[in-house]
């Protein structure tokens, strides 16, 4: 095996626009089929680097959640880390080997993926292998997802690391969003129906919308 540092997928000069925005969000969330397989078949032409390493514990990105609010709006922001690497399969055969504890199967040795095709069009275009860490945080964990297409240059593979919410922290997440949802509407109610509720007399002194009455002698 070759020795030296695994070399993640990074836009360069020869990027187009919408996959550089596409690798920007590979670190929010997982890859569209579509994704996967323009970048599978185009690496070369959008001059990425295939690693002839595989990583040391990836993604390595660090991990940040905020949920703001105010008295108008309400929004959240997360950024749960992510990274995409590309190896020639023949050349690094254990690119698995990437210093994380996977789930295992009952013999305790084998890793446990779950093996989907992934279709286009009602067409069979990539396969994809599922992979969970064994260990989590209270809020994240960290999944793998290897790809490489059916028919082609099969040798490429995409693998994709994300740090995924944990049920604990989803949970909390839509209470979160509940509570602010309904805090937002009672605050826009209360804003629209306001002068339906003010004292009779302060009613009765507001000047209509058309305007004062004139009186014709």
């Amino acid at each position: 095996m070759a020795s030296g540092v695994a070399e993640a997928v990074e836009p360069t000069d020869k990027t187009p626009d919408e996959i550089k925005e596409v690798l920007e969000k590979a670190g929010e969330r997982w890859l569209k089929t579509t994704e996967v397989s323009d970048i599978l078949e185009n690496y070369k032409k959008y001059d990425f680097k295939v690693s002839l390493v595989p990583p040391n514990q990836p993604p390595g990105s660090n991990v940040a959640y905020q949920v703001s609010s105010s008295s108008s709006m309400w929004s959240a922001f997360m950024h749960v880390g992510g990274a995409v690497f590309l190896f020639d399969r023949k050349q690094v055969r254990f690119f698995r080997k990437d210093g994380h504890n996977w789930r295992k199967k009952p013999d305790g040795k084998t890793v446990r993926e779950t093996h989907e095709k992934l279709k286009v069009d009602n067409q069979d275009l990539l396969n994809c292998y599922y992979a969970h860490a064994e260990d989590q945080d209270d809020n994240f964990q960290l999944q793998r997802r290897c790809y490489w297409l059916l028919e082609g240059d099969g040798n490429m593979v995409l693998v994709h690391y994300l740090n995924i919410p944990a049920e604990s922290l989803r949970s909390a997440l839509a209470k979160r969003f509940l509570s602010l949802s309904v805090q937002f509407v009672v605050s826009r109610l209360k804003q629209c129906c306001a002068p339906f509720f003010r004292p009779r007399n302060e009613r009765e002194d507001m000047t209509p919308l058309g305007g004062l009455n004139h009186h014709h002698q």
